[in-house]
């Protein structure tokens, strides 16, 4: 077991006790990813996915869910996130619901037989099926795909692909923000900001244009968290000061001022 020194102490987001391993070499049994957790505290259950052998054989990786007595137990386990286990660096996050899923849900976390595709970690406060994937290979990625099943669910548009050289912290804010265009020039940022707090908490929001004069002005807004995309690109075409309300993904992220980032840094 190797650390490359990349990792950082993940955030807990929910008094849930389990975690979610992904990354997990195939070569690798339930005893050893429970033996490899237990470190970390007194273990309730284990399950390693898949469970046989055929299905093995389709996978470049499994995925694991380990669940705790004690949530301080999930905390410390965070930090495994990197750490070399076998042949590969586990990604470990924090499963929001206090319950282990059965295979077949669990399955879409498996990476596949495709050295093209890369699972990479996603934001502390994200739900367990949004995940982050590079496609291509780690010298020359082509870009990274971000997939919601609720925006499948919703028949929302799912999130455009964005440059595979872009910082992972960097695509998670991406990820959060969204662009409002349609907008009355008369319409100030507080009431933008009142109405759109109805969805989800804000954590910044920017006017964009250029010409004071344009009629019709935008904004892009991130939200503190993920799961408030889906509702916000359910408003689109909502009638807003007389205006139907344009409501897309971003893509890139707020430039905020100097102030704001050292407040944060």
């Amino acid at each position: 077991m190797e650390n490359n020194g990349y990792n950082q102490m993940s955030t807990i987001v929910s008094h849930s006790k389990v975690v979610q391993v992904c990354n997990v070499s195939t070569t690798c049994q339930r005893d050893q990813l429970k033996a490899l957790f237990a470190f970390f505290g007194r273990i309730d259950d284990v399950q390693l996915y898949p469970d046989s052998d055929t299905l093995t054989s389709t996978i470049n990786a499994k995925v694991g869910y380990i669940k705790y007595e004690r949530i301080d137990s999930v905390h410390a386990a965070l930090n495994m996130t990197n750490t070399i286990f076998i042949d590969k660096p586990l990604i470990v996050t924090q499963v929001f619901e206090n319950s282990l899923p059965d295979e077949t849900d669990a399955m879409i976390y498996c990476a596949p037989l495709n050295p093209n595709i890369t699972l990479l970690t996603g934001g502390p406060t994200w739900p367990s099926t949004v995940i982050n994937r590079l496609v291509g290979q780690p010298l020359n990625p082509s870009y990274i795909e971000t997939v919601d099943p609720e925006l499948t669910d919703r028949n929302l548009p799912p999130y455009p692909p964005l440059p595979g050289t872009l910082d992972v912290t960097k695509v998670e804010e991406i990820r959060r923000t969204v662009y409002l265009s349609n907008l009355d020039k008369n319409i100030g940022l507080d009431i933008l900001h009142e109405f759109l707090s109805q969805i989800g908490e804000i954590r910044f929001i920017r006017a964009a244009y250029i010409d004071e004069n344009v009629e019709i002005r935008g904004a892009y807004v991130e939200f503190s968290e993920q799961p408030s995309i889906p509702k916000v690109l359910s408003i689109n075409g909502f009638q807003f000061f007389g205006r139907p309300l344009l409501v897309n993904h971003a893509t890139s992220c707020i430039i905020k001022p100097a102030t704001v980032r050292g407040m944060r840094s």
